[in-house]
């Protein structure tokens, strides 16, 4: 398993939590399906020949970070994912969540 560090908003965070705790499965999980489902949407998020676009920047107490395990495969899906639509991987879980 390879640990990672995702940061998110506190609100982001609660529903990822939610999720969970509904479905009784790890919070790595949930990711792992909210970064799938942008994959199902993926046209509108492709972007070629542009830097990677991060959060917009919120006030320091609104932030924290998640600690997921993910496995390798899906870790470096997780990557290509993130190089196709040149979006941070926590910004594509922000907007996963959010598209719900």
């Amino acid at each position: 398993m390879i640990r990672t560090t995702v940061n998110c908003s506190r609100e982001i965070r609660g529903m990822i939590d939610d999720l969970a705790q509904r479905y009784e499965v790890r919070r790595s999980d949930i990711i792992v399906l909210l970064v799938k489902k942008i994959m199902e949407d993926h046209r509108q998020f492709f972007k070629f020949g542009q830097r990677i676009q991060y959060q917009k920047r919120k006030p320091d107490n609104n932030w924290c970070s998640m600690h997921i395990s993910l496995e390798p495969r899906v870790y470096d899906y997780c990557l290509d994912v993130r190089n196709l639509c040149k979006k941070s991987v926590s910004h594509l879980i922000a907007i996963s969540v959010k598209l719900l």
